[in-house]
């Protein structure tokens, strides 16, 4: 069975019934419903959310409300369904305050009001909220026709519009976003189907939640379905699967409530699932109609999608995985910035004021620049790209290749994404030749995207390393080596991880870490300390019985690179407190001693000694540390962390040291120091919290000898045996290099 068997269409030969039939005072009442009277405050926008105001009872048996003015819409209104609620709280505020954050935070979306003739004397209001205001000639019959105004921006070709209701008027900006969403996919609606207690109140389309481009005859298609469903000659019933037999479509009688969700059934959305939907539907929602109306969806259009949220959405496996997930760590924003999300690289440039200039090599439709510009506070955001074919000899890449007409539509998609954005500038032209237009240290970001090969990659650091300021960061993705695709179809070779290590080998410039979710890298422009300025300790009393296999690694580790290393025997330790929380009294001492102080528990070795620790010692930071994630909430691991000699690690480390709620608790110090760090959150912009694998790999979670340190936490009385293997191994293994 298919859509159009259960439901009934309003089809163009209906269509062309009523134009011909319908007599010329049906079509000058209809008429009237719809006309524009005058429009106040005009404004040429590509991107339209139109709202409309009229104080109607919901159904035409009910009396009609008292004449609307200036006193009685902030008053209940009585009628003999009830009470029912003053018009100025529950719609005109709520559109007021909408229009209003939209101005500020979308300038290049206009809000259209669609404004009943009976309550013209709000229309300085909504002028000065910066709305562009239609004043119909009619003040609505019921629900409808005014339900219906906000469809007719449908008709203005060359537009997109987002519809959404005034008491809803607040979350129209996710609404927005989603029409963007939907223009980058290359779609032309985008909807909420909406599932009712019944089949006949499935409706396919929610009257208050869709985008949309325009180009249809909406007040044709409007007059029309009145016109038959005043005449019967339009069926307002449905024949559900499973031969139930007709059913009710409720919504149907004019002029009451639900007739605007009656169009965008029966008239609207037939003629807009040609041009390919982007479904939102909710998982949890139990229809026998969803599974027919995607069906028809994706017969009408094949690039038609479907997305679905909600709790169900979460996982495969039932409500267990939904909880699960629900579980998953939470990270904190400002008590710990950890920096294991690609996304967050616009929070760290706030944090540490990097908020001037950026550049991004590629930009294709402008997707990832959009999601950087919400949360980034900075001035100038610079797009170097071309948008046309690359030469069959630059990097191989299927989107690099793509005809022009691919080309075209993704710059079409990244104007219509970032042409509000007064900070976006685009150089259309190469990075070689774009570099020239930018001075030595006076960019904040540069993010490569654009050729991921080892060649392109290399020559791009080499080219922009210089335009950096000092503490700027060097950012982009794909930062393994590998094959990216199918060898079948679209494929390309990266090389970025190789490029980043021998840029760091040739220039002993630039410590990079990676993010996950995308493969991100980070890469900061800073000076590293010289190897006799650091200073790697640790700390073991006799009863370590594994303690001279790691500190055999750990003197074999620093002689390698130059570091000092010193072990903190028995006169090192504070037996008044639980023996972990001399790591603190240690790291005070040492920092006396040396610029910058690694500390490394002694049950952890350095597993890779191609990798030298003093790549951490970041000079914008204070404190660096990876991340354990403890329940709901991720902290400072001082398993093995780097801090830098000045005020601020002696006034953190003697804090931490006073704070008198651990000294005996697990996991001890660490507690102090994610107590201390939270209570004080002004301390974390000295704070760089990056993920284990960097740093601190814990031995028995996947660790790998490969990782440049490996830490064998909770082994007990195995720890001695497997950790003399370890040291062994690794040291045979950088003997042989």
């Amino acid at each position: 069975m298919s859509w159009t068997q259960v439901f009934p269409v309003l089809t163009d030969e209906m269509v062309s019934e009523y134009q011909q039939r319908a007599t010329k005072e049906e079509r000058r009442e209809a008429k009237e419903w719809f006309r524009v009277e005058r429009v106040l405050n005009a404004q040429d926008r590509a991107h339209m959310v139109p709202f409309a105001l009229y104080s109607r009872p919901l159904r035409e048996h009910l009396p009609d409300f008292p004449a609307p003015t200036p006193t009685n819409l902030s008053k209940m209104t009585d009628t003999a369904g009830g009470r029912v609620p003053s018009f100025r709280k529950h719609q005109l505020i709520p559109m007021l305050r909408g229009a209003k954050e939209m101005r500020i935070k979308r300038p290049d979306v206009v809000v259209r009001v669609y404004l009943a003739k009976d309550l013209e004397f709000i229309t300085e209001e909504l002028v000065a909220a910066g709305c562009e205001v239609c004043v119909m000639a009619h003040s609505s019959l019921r629900h409808s026709p005014g339900a219906l105004w906000r469809f007719l921006p449908l008709a203005e070709k060359g537009r997109v519009v987002t519809v959404s209701d005034p008491t809803y008027s607040v979350r129209v900006l996710a609404d927005i976003v989603r029409t963007d969403a939907m223009l980058r996919a290359g779609l032309g609606f985008w909807r909420v189907p909406y599932a009712g207690g019944s089949i006949g109140d499935y409706r396919p389309i929610s009257r208050s939640q869709f985008g949309a481009e325009t180009g249809y005859p909406i007040q044709r298609l409007a007059e029309a379905l009145v016109w038959h469903t005043r005449k019967k000659s339009i069926a307002q019933t449905c024949t559900p699967p499973g031969g139930c037999g007709p059913m009710p479509i409720s919504g149907g009688r004019w002029p009451d409530s639900g007739f605007d969700e009656w169009f965008l059934l029966a008239a609207l959305y037939p003629r807009v699932a040609r041009k390919g939907l982007l479904t939102l539907a909710n998982a949890g929602v139990t229809s026998l109609i969803l599974p027919l109306d995607i069906e028809y969806a994706t017969w009408a259009n094949p690039r038609s999608e479907v997305v679905y949220f909600g709790e169900a959405a979460k996982g495969c496996c039932g409500p267990a995985a939904a909880d699960a997930k629900k579980k998953r760590v939470k990270i904190p924003k400002l008590e710990v910035p950890y920096w294991n999300k690609w996304e967050k690289l616009p929070l760290m440039m706030n944090l540490y004021g990097l908020c001037g200039t950026a550049v991004k090599l590629g930009a294709r439709n402008g997707e990832q620049s959009a999601e950087f510009l919400v949360d980034w506070k900075g001035k100038k955001w610079n797009v170097v790209e071309q948008w046309k074919p690359r030469r069959k000899t630059d990097w191989v890449d299927s989107e690099n290749h793509q005809e022009q007409k691919a080309w075209d539509a993704a710059r079409i998609a990244f104007d219509r994404s970032l042409k509000h954005d007064k900070r976006v500038s685009v150089i259309e032209s190469s990075d070689a030749v774009a570099a020239k237009q930018f001075k030595k240290g006076s960019i904040d970001l540069v993010w490569l995207n654009e050729d991921r090969s080892y060649q392109g990659t290399l020559a791009a650091i080499e080219r922009w390393w210089p335009l950096l300021r000092d503490g700027g960061i060097m950012a982009g993705l794909g930062a393994k080596d590998q094959f990216h695709g199918s060898p079948y179809s679209s494929h390309s070779w990266h090389a970025v991880h190789s490029a980043l290590v021998e840029w760091r080998r040739r220039t002993g410039h630039g410590f990079y870490v990676t993010t996950d979710g995308k493969d991100g890298w980070l890469m900061f422009k800073t000076a590293l300390p010289k190897p006799e300025e650091v200073l790697v300790i640790t700390g073991a009393t006799k009863e370590v019985t594994y303690a001279t296999a790691t500190t055999a690694n750990h003197r074999e580790y620093c002689k390698k690179w130059g570091y000092k290393y010193h072990c903190y025997g028995e006169e090192g330790f504070d037996r008044s407190r639980q023996l972990p929380w001399s790591k603190i009294l240690m790291m005070k001492d040492a920092l006396r001693r040396s610029q910058w102080v690694v500390w490394i528990d002694c049950d952890a070795v350095f597993a890779d000694w191609s990798l030298p620790i003093s790549r951490l010692c970041l000079e914008p930071f204070e404190l660096i540390s990876s991340i354990w994630n403890f329940a709901k909430t991720v902290r400072p691991s001082s398993g093995v962390f780097v801090m830098k000699r000045g005020n601020w690690a002696q006034n953190f480390l003697s804090a931490v040291w006073r704070y008198p709620r651990s000294h005996n608790k697990l996991p001890h110090e660490e507690d102090g120091i994610w107590s201390h760090l939270k209570r004080n959150p002004k301390l974390t912009k000295g704070l760089f919290a990056v993920q284990q694998p960097e740093f601190n790999s814990p031995a028995t979670l996947d660790g790998k000898l490969t990782d440049p340190v490996l830490h064998f936490l909770q082994l007990k009385d195995t720890r001695t045996p497997i950790l003399k293997d370890v040291c062994r191994m690794i040291a045979e293994r950088n003997r042989d290099r």
